[in-house]
Formats: structure tokens, C-alpha cells, sequence
């Protein structure tokens, strides 16, 4: 069990993602940020979703619906 950075509520390990990403800082590798439920409330709220193409980030301004279909595809 983990507390989560964003909400501090303690949920198993699973329920994270992990920063494995190239660009960190190697102290902060591979560390939890939030719980999976945070990065999705913080989806909905921002009405979109971050990821990477061609090694750069780009943000992908999306309805509520394919934020909850991206969600469940990772």
C-alpha cells in the first residue's frame, strides 16, 4: 500500500503510474506520482490528455468520453 501524492488516499501498488520516462532526473526515476483515479479526475478536468509522439509531449484536447476510453487503454 501507497499513499497517493495528489489525494493521499492509500490504495495497492497497481493502482499507480510509475515514471520510467528518459527525461527525469535519475533521483526521481521510476517514482509513483499519483493514483491512476487522480490522473484521470485531472483529465477531465484539464478536457484532454497528455502523451508522447515522437519523443516529444503534446497535449490532445479530447471529449470526456474518449479521456475515459484512453484511460482504460492503458
Amino acid at each position: 500500500m501507497k499513499k497517493c501524492f495528489t489525494c493521499r488516499n492509500k490504495y495497492p501498488m497497481f493502482f499507480y503510474h510509475l515514471d520510467d520516462s528518459k527525461y527525469k532526473i535519475k533521483a526521481n526515476k521510476g517514482k509513483t506520482i499519483e493514483c491512476r483515479f487522480c490522473t484521470l479526475k485531472r483529465n477531465i478536468n484539464d478536457k484532454g490528455f497528455t502523451h508522447r509522439v515522437d519523443g516529444k509531449f503534446t497535449f490532445t484536447q479530447a471529449s470526456k468520453k474518449e479521456i475515459i476510453l484512453n484511460f482504460f487503454k492503458r
